[in-house]
Protein backbone atom coordinates (compact mmCIF):
# COMPACT_ATOMS: atom_id res chain seq x y z
CA UNK A 1 0.00 0.00 0.00
CA UNK A 2 1.28 3.22 -1.07
CA UNK A 3 -0.39 5.24 1.77
CA UNK A 4 -3.27 5.11 4.28
CA UNK A 5 -6.45 5.71 2.04
CA UNK A 6 -5.13 2.50 -0.15
CA UNK A 7 -5.00 0.95 3.05
CA UNK A 8 -8.29 1.84 4.70
CA UNK A 9 -10.42 0.92 1.33
CA UNK A 10 -8.59 -2.74 1.03
CA UNK A 11 -9.68 -3.15 4.72
CA UNK A 12 -13.23 -2.02 4.65
CA UNK A 13 -15.30 -4.82 5.60
CA UNK A 14 -13.09 -7.29 6.80
CA UNK A 15 -13.20 -8.92 10.41
CA UNK A 16 -10.09 -10.52 9.77
CA UNK A 17 -6.49 -8.73 8.86
CA UNK A 18 -2.98 -10.11 8.03
CA UNK A 19 -0.70 -7.36 7.85
CA UNK A 20 2.87 -8.25 6.24
CA UNK A 21 5.16 -4.81 6.35
CA UNK A 22 8.11 -4.04 4.32
CA UNK A 23 11.64 -4.49 5.42
CA UNK A 24 13.33 -1.14 5.39
CA UNK A 25 15.22 -0.24 2.02
CA UNK A 26 17.16 3.14 1.44
CA UNK A 27 13.77 4.71 -0.08
CA UNK A 28 11.02 2.74 1.65
CA UNK A 29 8.40 5.22 4.04
CA UNK A 30 8.83 4.48 7.75
CA UNK A 31 7.65 1.00 8.50
CA UNK A 32 7.09 2.10 11.99
CA UNK A 33 4.68 4.97 10.97
CA UNK A 34 2.30 2.49 8.86
CA UNK A 35 2.19 -0.01 11.74
CA UNK A 36 0.84 3.03 13.90
CA UNK A 37 -1.68 4.08 11.23
CA UNK A 38 -2.75 0.49 10.36
CA UNK A 39 -3.45 -0.76 14.06
CA UNK A 40 -6.22 3.22 13.87
CA UNK A 41 -7.39 1.96 11.20
CA UNK A 42 -8.46 -1.37 12.01
CA UNK A 43 -9.47 -0.76 15.15
CA UNK A 44 -11.83 2.36 13.78
CA UNK A 45 -13.38 -0.28 11.03
CA UNK A 46 -13.96 -2.94 13.41
CA UNK A 47 -11.60 -5.51 12.61
CA UNK A 48 -11.84 -8.22 14.88
CA UNK A 49 -8.29 -9.98 14.50
CA UNK A 50 -5.76 -8.06 13.68
CA UNK A 51 -1.88 -9.69 13.17
CA UNK A 52 1.08 -7.75 11.92
CA UNK A 53 4.18 -9.74 10.88
CA UNK A 54 7.16 -6.73 11.01
CA UNK A 55 10.81 -8.13 10.10
CA UNK A 56 13.20 -6.67 12.15
CA UNK A 57 15.44 -3.79 11.14
CA UNK A 58 18.79 -5.23 10.56
CA UNK A 59 19.67 -2.72 7.58
CA UNK A 60 19.61 -0.10 10.23
CA UNK A 61 22.47 -0.92 12.08
CA UNK A 62 24.95 1.00 10.39
CA UNK A 63 24.46 3.94 12.87
CA UNK A 64 26.35 4.45 15.76
CA UNK A 65 24.10 3.09 18.22
CA UNK A 66 23.24 -0.06 16.57
CA UNK A 67 20.31 -0.92 18.41
CA UNK A 68 18.57 2.33 18.44
CA UNK A 69 16.53 0.64 15.68
CA UNK A 70 15.01 -2.02 17.29
CA UNK A 71 13.95 0.69 19.86
CA UNK A 72 12.39 2.68 17.56
CA UNK A 73 10.72 -0.48 16.49
CA UNK A 74 9.45 -1.02 20.24
CA UNK A 75 8.63 2.13 20.71
CA UNK A 76 5.97 2.01 17.48
CA UNK A 77 4.77 -1.59 18.39
CA UNK A 78 3.75 -0.27 22.03
CA UNK A 79 1.99 2.30 20.62
CA UNK A 80 0.08 0.68 17.40
CA UNK A 81 -0.87 -1.95 20.46
CA UNK A 82 -2.16 1.10 22.86
CA UNK A 83 -4.28 2.08 20.21
CA UNK A 84 -5.84 -1.27 18.99
CA UNK A 85 -5.09 -3.93 21.57
CA UNK A 86 -7.11 -6.28 19.26
CA UNK A 87 -3.65 -6.37 17.33
CA UNK A 88 -1.03 -9.46 17.71
CA UNK A 89 2.82 -8.14 16.12
CA UNK A 90 4.80 -11.22 15.12
CA UNK A 91 8.33 -9.54 14.47
CA UNK A 92 10.72 -12.16 12.32
CA UNK A 93 13.88 -11.62 10.65
CA UNK A 94 12.84 -14.03 8.24
CA UNK A 95 12.12 -12.00 5.41
CA UNK A 96 15.75 -11.30 4.11
CA UNK A 97 17.98 -11.43 7.07
CA UNK A 98 20.90 -9.66 7.63
CA UNK A 99 22.08 -6.88 5.29
CA UNK A 100 19.24 -7.54 2.78
CA UNK A 101 19.54 -3.64 1.83
CA UNK A 102 22.24 -5.02 -0.44
CA UNK A 103 20.48 -7.10 -2.40
CA UNK A 104 17.99 -4.75 -3.29
CA UNK A 105 20.20 -2.22 -4.40
CA UNK A 106 22.24 -4.72 -6.56
CA UNK A 107 18.65 -5.55 -7.47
Amino acid sequence: MQNAAALEHAIEGSKEVLYFTHDYTANAADKNTFIQGAAKITKKHGVEKFVAVCPIEHELYYTEDQYLPLEKQTEAQENAIKSNPKMTILNSNLVLGRDSYLAHFMT
